[in-house]
C-alpha cells in the first residue's frame, strides 16, 4: 500500500506473485472470478495477442468490480504455434502431447497485462516472444516429465522456463519476464506513473 492505495494482483499464479515480490512491489492477491475457457470459446477466431489481452482484462475487471477503489493487475498468456492455440495441460499425458507438438518448432508467447481502476481498464501492454524449441529425443522428454511431474501443468506449453524447461530451447527472442507470464518492466513504469510504487 502506498499513500493509502492498495495494489491487487488478480492471479492464482505463484510465478507472477514471485516476480512482483522479487521486484520489491507491495501488493495483495485476489483470485479472479473469471472463466478463461469460456472466454476462449466465446470468440475462437480472435488473434492470439487480442485473446491474451481479453483474458488479462477479464481477470483485472473481475476483481476491480469488487474493489473499485484499488488498482488491480490482471495478466495472461497465450501460446500459438502454426495457428494452433495451446492452453495449460490438464494431465501429464496431455503435457507430453503438447511438447511433442512443439518439438523442433518455433512458437510464440503473447503475454498481456492490464491495470484496472474503478472497474475500468486504464492501461494495457502486450509482449510477443519467439520461442525456438529444439529437436529433443524421446528419452529427454521422458526424463523431463519424470523430473518436473505435475509442476508443468501450471505452465502453458508444459514447460518451466525458469527451471529445467529451459533445456527444451535453443533460441529465444523476447523478454524473460514475459516468458514467465508478466511483462514486468512496462508494468513497473506504469505503477510509478500512478504513484503506486516509489519513483
Amino acid at each position: 500500500m502506498l499513500n493509502g492505495r492498495m495494489l491487487i494482483l488478480a492471479s492464482n499464479s505463484l510465478t507472477r506473485r514471485k516476480l512482483l515480490q522479487e521486484a520489491g512491489v507491495s501488493f495483495c492477491v485476489a483470485s479472479p472470478n473469471f472463466d478463461e475457457d469460456d472466454a476462449k470459446h466465446a470468440e475462437p477466431t480472435l488473434p492470439p495477442d487480442v485473446l491474451s489481452l481479453r483474458l488479462a482484462h477479464g481477470k483485472a475487471l473481475s476483481v476491480s468490480v469488487e474493489k473499485p477503489l484499488d488498482h488491480v493487475i490482471g495478466s495472461d498468456q497465450v501460446l500459438e504455434c502454426q495457428g494452433r492455440i495451446f492452453s495449460k495441460p490438464s494431465t501429464l499425458e496431455e503435457a507430453k502431447q503438447h511438447l511433442l507438438a512443439l518439438n523442433g518448432r518455433n512458437h510464440y508467447l503473447h503475454t498481456s497485462v492490464a491495470l484496472a481502476f474503478h472497474n475500468k481498464i486504464i492501461w494495457t501492454h502486450t509482449d510477443k516472444v519467439s520461442m525456438g524449441m529444439r529437436q529433443f529425443s524421446n528419452a529427454f522428454l521422458e526424463s523431463y516429465l519424470l523430473t518436473e511431474k505435475e509442476d508443468i501443468l501450471f505452465s502453458v506449453g508444459a514447460y518451466k522456463f525458469e527451471g529445467s524447461g529451459i533445456q527444451l530451447f535453443d533460441s529465444v527472442c523476447g523478454n524473460f519476464h514475459s516468458i514467465l507470464g508478466l511483462p514486468l518492466l512496462p508494468l513497473l513504469q506504469e505503477l510509478r506513473k500512478h504513484g503506486l510504487i516509489p519513483s
